[in-house]
């Protein structure tokens, strides 16, 4: 699970800190992985090689919309729904976050790794170094990522690589 603090200026003009908590688990990997027309995994590899942008902004809110959620309070569920997926789009507070990964490839990485369930223990150590690779071979291209307010404007190389890095599928089902 990650949890994430966001401080923006709300629509009254105050100043806000909120905590957002983002999740999922393997059984929701393998239900996104079935939504996407030849699976989730050979989709964003295509849209990797055929440098998609669009898709890759939709694996991407794909992946932000299915893992936010909220914590129930004695801490034994995480709560999902579309009330609460609606109210977090239309927060200020969605904006920040979807800014934040568009203009910052670490923190894209952090949210990545976050979202997704642990990694066996014989398997933490291959995953870190492909993840230290891909980010080594992305970071040029997000250099090079434009960011125009209130528009996203992604390069496809930086993102989908990101997501590369990040496919804990791939890694799971070797």
């Amino acid at each position: 699970m990650l949890k994430k603090t966001v401080s923006y200026v709300d629509y009254n003009g105050e100043p806000t800190t909120e905590d957002l908590y983002f999740n999922l688990t393997s059984s929701e990997l393998m239900d996104i992985e079935t939504e996407f027309e030849g699976g989730f995994s050979a989709t964003a590899m295509a849209a990797y090689e055929k440098k998609d942008s669009n898709v890759m902004w939709k694996i991407f809110k794909t992946l932000l919309h299915k893992s936010y959620g909220q914590k129930s309070p004695d801490g034994k569920r995480f709560i999902k729904n579309d009330e609460l997926l609606s109210e977090f789009v239309q927060s200020i507070a969605y904006n920040v976050i979807l800014n934040e990964f568009v203009s910052d490839i670490n923190k894209a990485e952090e949210f990545m790794a976050g979202i997704m369930p642990p990694i066996p223990e014989d398997r933490k150590k291959e995953y870190e170094a492909r993840v230290r690779a891909m980010t080594a071979q992305v970071q040029p291209a997000v250099s090079q990522t434009q960011y125009v307010p209130q528009t996203v404007q992604m390069d496809s190389a930086s993102f989908s690589g990101q997501y590369r890095s990040q496919n804990y599928l791939d890694q799971m089902m070797k």
